[in-house]
Formats: C-alpha cells, sequence, structure tokens
C-alpha cells in the first residue's frame, strides 16, 4: 500500500490525517476544511486520502 505525503495545512500548520476534510487550490496548496485558502480557485475537496487517490502525486514515491 503507498503512504501519504506528510503534508501540513498551509493555514494552521497541523499535519493532514488521511480522514481530514481538505480544499486543494488551483496552485495544489492543501488546506482543511475549516482554515482559510490562500485566496486561489478551489480545484479539488475532499478528504485528504481521496484527494491523494484523484491526484497521485501526494503519494511517496
Amino acid at each position: 500500500m503507498k503512504k501519504l505525503l506528510e503534508i501540513h495545512c498551509w493555514d494552521c500548520r497541523l499535519r493532514l490525517e488521511p480522514d481530514d476534510v481538505v480544499n486543494m487550490d488551483e496552485i495544489y496548496t492543501l488546506t482543511h476544511d475549516f482554515c482559510n485558502s490562500m485566496g486561489f480557485e478551489i480545484e479539488d475537496t475532499g478528504t485528504y486520502e481521496e484527494i491523494a487517490k484523484r491526484h497521485p502525486y501526494y503519494y511517496k514515491k
């Protein structure tokens, strides 16, 4: 099984857990749904694990 990268929320700096609901903006920055985004358009929303399945560069190689 592939492992997720240890990514931290841009706003609160907490590590993202697989079941955290996050937003991915147009420059691929991830933030918790309850945190402030950088102001870019939101491209995808879901749990970190769901977003990683749709955007596989969030997995360790």
